[in-house]
């Protein structure tokens, strides 16, 4: 069990994920199955309304943030993505095992809070009932959320990094397995677009305890503006869910169709175009909250403009299997079956893309079935397409064929009867989230309900088989369907740590086509386990590529405590006129010359690191790390200043505005930005610390390809960010 639970080889950590997202997505089942046995009758029968918030809250919570969003790239992306490439690993395995143990702290913050008595907000949060007026366990949840979110940041960096710096030789962008695209596109919205969510969740926490008005309109905040955040993340999360499935769809349909993939290299640009456009229509989830008619008209247009890179992928499914032999497996069942909900689930999303159709659907039934064809039609058809088709080589035996064939069309019967019916449901006006109904919708509820117990039938079924194939099936050899992945080209299942098989010539490329041959035998890239980086000459480029992707996703963090700045200043000129006079700008200005100094010192330090300068490098070292502290003690002696004047969000003093927005207002939003910043500020000081306790107590260290350039650039995006604030609240008055 220790070995386990230290382990760094991404095939462990994506057996640990599956096992926990396993638990996950049954405990979120059962809900579901509470759920639907509530809704076959029209009264509240057996739990009370309350109580139904709770379990549909959980249950979206619990499956959306802990098994639909990391499922494919934590688990079959994690153990395939460096056999994929011809690595040894991923670029950073002990960050790797991190974010496991991160999403299990997540988990059970989680279910800490429905242990303690639920939540009922709904999975989406909304203000201000999420910050003002629920008595259930909001911030428990929330940071269980945010730390999902941080894992998933974690997850796309590694994989971002791994995909740029770890390909074999001679595997070219144009080369690489549309899984590969698929997971890139992925990680792209991970680290642009998770930061977004995590902040905002940070937020509503804040707002509960400290009720700063970050959201209540009495004090100037904005619920719509938490929507714009919210979903500006949660839109492009439809496609974290999603394009990964695509990816896997990508790979089984050549395979089963002993063809290559039709129009190759537009799928590849496709699956970056989803990740595009799926930045540019979170507005359509907003075409009845409020926002003018001119936004919605524009993000009607951008939702039908993201359907066209999702066609390229389908027509491109299509033409495959038109010009090849299709082998009807159980994997390309599943991969039909995704294809088929696929296509049903977009077309009724560009129906609710429409603004005469949406405010007559919006929060129906419709929209529940519509998520539901996506999500759990699509993205689980591809997820256990997935999990078949690789399931020899990761077990190293055969399932039952015959036993995996019944699953899908169960699974797939189940899926038709539960949420067709809802489809009516939402045409005929029933709103969603209700524990009661009137009777005359009692027959499809009825026939949705049975959908839900054959559906679940589905579920259980490849468990059983899958389970029973460990002990009593047959052995898979390497490569039991013919594909000529690299993959494929190792043992089933693959040794720990081990090293890939390149590709036979630079010119042949690895992606799936259209007659398998039978693995060669070829040179192994490397007989030893190493850890990734051990020789590479480009060590230093992949640690500065992993630290800007870092960096990038903080820009976003930042940006959305930045966004909210500017919203309540341009509406509250006048907090800003009274109350930022009371900051010293002085000591501003000192604090400022600090972190400025800090930064050359750092810059110093980078380059008699890479000079292997050690003293030199000691003293740099020592030389930020005073600066920085410097700067924390002007900060907490500014912090106590205030607090003694009674200038914070806990004091609601009778201010100079009246009722309305005001000194906790203003002091709030002065505590949240300069305090998430003097937490980075503490935790560059702590790698800072480490460093220079490297360097003394390792007189010949090499220090190239070191951490030191890693921790100089984000010292220094941490002063940027100061560099900000410092005008923003301190001359906030003068520049009025």
């Amino acid at each position: 069990m220790k070995s386990w639970l230290t382990t760094t080889d991404h095939k462990r950590i994506a057996l640990l994920y599956l096992g926990t997202m396993t638990l996950f997505f049954t405990l979120g089942g059962l809900l579901a199955t509470v759920i639907r046995v509530e809704l076959a009758t029209p009264a509240s029968d057996l739990v009370t309304a309350e109580t139904y918030n709770r379990l549909f809250t959980l249950h979206g919570v619990i499956m959306v943030f802990f098994f639909l969003i990391p499922s494919i790239p934590t688990f079959l992306g994690n153990y395939l993505l460096p056999l994929m490439l011809g690595a040894s690993d991923l670029a950073f395995p002990r960050l790797n095992l991190a974010s496991w143990y991160v999403f299990v702290a997540g988990g059970l913050l989680t279910l800490t809070a429905m242990i303690a008595g639920g939540l009922d907000t709904g999975w989406t949060f909304y203000t201000p009932y999420s910050t003002t007026f629920s008595d259930s366990h909001v911030v428990l949840a929330v940071l269980g959320v945010f730390l999902a979110g941080l894992s998933s940041v974690f997850t796309g960096i590694n994989f971002l990094v791994t995909t740029h710096r770890l390909r074999a030789p001679g595997l070219t962008w144009m080369r690489l397995p549309l899984f590969v695209w698929s997971l890139y596109a992925t990680s792209l919205i991970l680290v642009l677009a998770t930061p977004v969510l995590a902040m905002t969740l940070l937020l509503v926490a804040i707002e509960r305890g400290l009720q700063v008005g970050i959201f209540d309109p009495e004090f100037g905040g904005s619920p719509l503006l938490f929507q714009h955040f919210f979903w500006f993340y949660s839109h492009p999360a439809v496609y974290i869910m999603i394009l990964p499935g695509m990816g896997v769809v990508s790979e089984l349909i050549p395979c089963f169709s002993r063809n290559r993939p039709f129009g190759y290299e537009f799928v590849a640009a496709s699956s970056l175009a989803i990740a595009v456009f799926g930045f540019l229509v979170w507005g359509h989830h907003m075409f009845v909250a409020g926002q003018s008619y001119f936004a919605s008209v524009v993000f009607s247009f951008l939702s039908f403009a993201v359907a066209v890179p999702s066609g390229v992928k389908v027509f491109s499914w299509l033409g495959t299997m038109h010009r090849g032999s299709v082998w009807l497996t159980t994997p390309m069942i599943y991969a039909l079956g995704f294809v088929a909900l696929f296509t049903i689930g977009g077309g009724t999303g560009l129906a609710l893309a429409m603004l005469a159709v949406d405010v007559h659907l919006h929060d129906t039934y419709f929209v529940v079935a519509h998520f539901h064809t996506i999500m759990v039609g699509g993205m689980l058809m591809a997820y256990l397409g997935g999990l078949h088709f690789w399931w020899p080589k990761i077990s190293g035996r055969m399932y039952s064929e015959r036993w995996g064939r019944i699953a899908a069309y169960v699974l797939l019967i189940g899926f038709l009867l539960t949420f067709l019916p809802q489809f009516l449901l939402g045409t005929q006006g029933l709103p969603r989230r209700t524990a009661s109904y009137p009777p005359e919708y009692q027959l499809l509820h009825v026939l949705s309900s049975a959908g839900a117990t054959i559906l679940a039938v589905g579920y259980v079924l490849p468990g059983i088989y899958l389970l029973a194939s460990l002990v009593r099936g047959r052995p898979a050899g390497d490569n039991p369907w013919g594909a000529t992945g690299l993959e494929w080209h190792t043992t089933s299942p693959p040794p720990p740590h081990s090293s890939r098989s390149l590709p036979s010539s630079p010119t042949t490329p690895t992606i799936t086509r259209a007659r398998p041959s039978p693995p060669r035998s070829e040179p192994a890239m490397s007989e030893a386990v190493r850890e990734p980086f051990a020789d590479l000459p480009h060590q230093r480029d992949a640690v500065a590529l992993g630290m800007w992707a870092f960096l990038g996703q903080e820009v976003l963090f930042f940006g959305v405590l930045f966004l909210f700045y500017i919203s309540l200043r341009l509406r509250h000129p006048e907090l800003f006129a009274t109350f930022a006079p009371r900051l010293d700008w002085r000591l501003a200005t000192a604090m400022t010359v600090a972190l400025l100094l800090s930064s050359f010192t750092m810059a110093l330090a980078v380059r008699f690191a890479f000079t292997r300068m050690r003293l030199k490098l000691l003293l740099s070292l020592l030389a930020t790390l005073a600066l920085g502290a410097a700067f924390l003690a002007m900060k907490g002696w500014e912090y106590a200043h205030h607090f003694a004047r009674g200038e914070t969000p806990f004091v609601d003093l009778a201010d100079e505005l009246g009722p309305g927005p005001g000194l906790p207002t203003f002091f709030g939003l002065y505590f949240v930005l300069t305090g998430f910043h003097a937490l980075h500020v503490i935790g560059g000081l702590v790698a800072l610390a480490c460093l220079a306790i490297a360097a003394w107590r390792t007189p010949a260290m090499d220090l190239r390809g070191s951490p030191v350039m890693a921790v100089g650039l984000y010292w220094h995006f941490v002063d940027i960010v100061w560099l900000f604030l410092f005008p923003a609240l301190y001359l906030a008055a003068r520049l009025t």
